[in-house]
């Protein structure tokens, strides 16, 4: 029996040794391991909350688009390009068409001058309408059809007063407007 009882602590000695190389050799694998999966953790909650920024830099950029959309489309109304002889048509069709009905505009005079800049950078072209109007009805339908939002050419007017008189006679009037072009 002493033998066998060697043997068992031979045995024993052995799975032991074999134990101790074991986790010699393998200490730093289970450390390494959880430092790892940590990591890796660390690195989904980053990717998450980049992808939850991106999301909404993604969505402030598509609102910016549509909001720039929108003022490009209410700056054009105003950069429209500039032509005096088409501006001058733009005013006088006007009148020839008012001409056709019971209403009458007689423009008597236009004069020009586009070679200024605003302050905020846009040419500026100044313009100014002498005309006499039959009614204050077809006057503030001329002074509505200069500054429409939706027409060709979108005047400012800059400064206006008329004479407001109780007969029904013609009025004389002299609008100066600015225009905003290319």
């Amino acid at each position: 029996m002493k033998q066998y009882t060697q043997n068992n602590f031979l045995a024993y000695l052995l799975i032991l040794m074999t134990f101790f190389v074991i986790l010699f050799f393998t200490k730093n694998i289970y450390s390494d391991m959880q430092v790892k999966l940590d990591n890796k953790e660390q690195q989904n909650v980053n990717l998450a909350s980049k992808q939850s920024e991106l999301s909404r830099l993604n969505d402030l950029k598509k609102s910016l688009d549509e909001e720039w959309n929108e003022l490009l489309e209410e700056v054009a109304g105003y950069t429209g390009d500039f032509s005096d002889t088409a501006m001058l048509e733009y005013i006088y069709s006007y009148a020839q068409q008012v001409n056709l009905w019971n209403d009458r505009i007689i423009i008597r005079g236009i004069t020009l001058d586009g070679g200024n800049v605003s302050d905020l950078g846009f040419n500026k072209a100044d313009v100014n309408v002498t005309a006499v109007v039959s009614s204050e009805k077809t006057l503030f339908a001329f002074l509505n059809y200069l500054t429409n939002k939706n027409a060709t050419y979108r005047f400012h007017i800059t400064d206006f007063n008329y004479p407001m008189n109780e007969s029904n006679s013609n009025i004389q009037i002299s609008v100066p407007l600015t225009l905003y072009h290319k």
